[in-house]
């Protein structure tokens, strides 16, 4: 069944004003990224979860998708072990929060190659590497029994479903599923349907809509 889910931090910075909101125009799930007062999902304390906490059960509302900014990094060695580190952070607020979706990206597209057109992008030169740095962090989804949700995003280096399935075919394992940004996809000229939602159909576990 499709649960209606909203970005928090789109609503209102104020956490618990995002969520009033959100309530009230229906959704019974928030996303949760920034406006955690000041703050977002990658620094929030534990007493900072603990007030989300509160708030989402005055409310009578759930996190839908933990929206970390887990791939949006460089290859670099030294970046890329901050961000595993992000990611455990994410799977324990994602127990935290009853939550088992994480958002997640495939490394943002090398500044040598920045403003190359997309259809130039070749995912094939990039996949051995994609697929070596997610791997670790597939296998402790697996463990964890969370989600990788891999967003199509045209900053990086998946931004077409059919990048993103081949990083997913790439990277072999069940953990791995699609966040799909259907407008990022069509900024990357890729059509959404039947073109694009062809290469994902039976991955997708979160759509975003604009």
């Amino acid at each position: 069944m499709i649960k209606t889910c909203i970005f928090a931090d789109e609503v209102s910075r104020d956490f618990e004003e995002a969520v009033k909101l959100c309530k009230s125009a229906g959704a019974s799930h928030v996303e949760v990224r920034g406006g955690i007062w000041g703050k977002d999902v990658t620094t929030a304390s534990d007493d900072d979860v603990k007030r989300m906490q509160e708030v989402l059960n005055k409310y009578d509302m759930k996190i839908g998708c933990i929206g970390s900014p887990f791939g949006k990094c460089s290859f670099n060695k030294e970046e890329y072990e901050r961000h595993l580190k992000i990611f455990e952070r994410m799977i324990e607020l994602s127990h935290i929060f009853d939550v088992n979706i994480i958002r997640m990206f495939a490394f943002w597209v090398p500044k040598e190659l920045r403003g190359t057109p997309r259809h130039e992008l070749k995912i094939g030169d990039f996949l051995s590497e994609i697929a070596e740095r997610l791997k670790p962090a597939a296998k402790l989804a697996e463990k964890e029994d969370v989600i990788m949700a891999l967003e199509t995003e045209d900053s990086t280096l998946v931004g077409s479903c059919a990048e993103a399935r081949a990083v997913i075919d790439a990277v072999e394992s069940d953990a791995m599923k699609v966040c799909w940004d259907v407008n990022n996809s069509w900024q990357c000229k890729e059509i959404p349907y039947p073109d694009g939602y062809s290469h994902i159909k039976g991955l997708v576990v979160h759509v975003h809509v604009k």
